[in-house]
């Protein structure tokens, strides 16, 4: 069984050996168009070049359903890999202290999603698209 983890941050040796010690791959981009195909799962996943906000790349990725994914994920990407029916799903837990004015994230477990459910509308405006959230997100982690 293939382990992925999606985040900009480096894997925490402690976390790894929770997963069982062997091999993770890693997607480092942000994550769009997930959907389930058979016994397979396909995303979209942009890359930024470095130092801008202008699109590198747009890789397609497919895995296998029955993969475990671990993602420092918004909640609306939460939902998109459920609705998919990727096997297990789950969510690293951190505490975060200061230390120099930097705020500094301590792994101390994983969670499993099991199901979320959100009744919602928007009440006024427009929601930015997933590639201002991804510029957005790489400027603050590039700073």
């Amino acid at each position: 069984m293939s382990v992925y983890f999606f985040s900009r941050h480096k894997i925490d040796p402690k976390m790894v050996e929770d997963l069982g010690g062997g091999a993770i791959n890693q997607v480092r981009g942000t994550i769009k168009d997930i959907r389930r195909t058979g016994d397979t799962i396909t995303f979209s996943e942009i890359i930024l070049a470095q130092d801008t906000d202008s699109v590198q790349e747009i890789v397609c990725h497919t895995i296998s359903a029955d993969s475990i994914v671990v993602a420092v994920a918004p909640l609306n990407l939460q939902i998109d890999w459920l609705n998919a029916g990727i096997r297990t799903f789950l969510i690293p837990q951190t505490t975060r202290e200061v230390v120099d004015g930097e705020p500094i994230f301590s792994y101390t477990g994983l969670v499993r999603i099991k199901r979320i459910i959100i009744d919602k509308e928007q009440w006024v405006g427009v929601s930015p698209t997933i590639e201002q959230k991804h510029a957005e997100r790489s400027a603050l982690h590039n700073s």
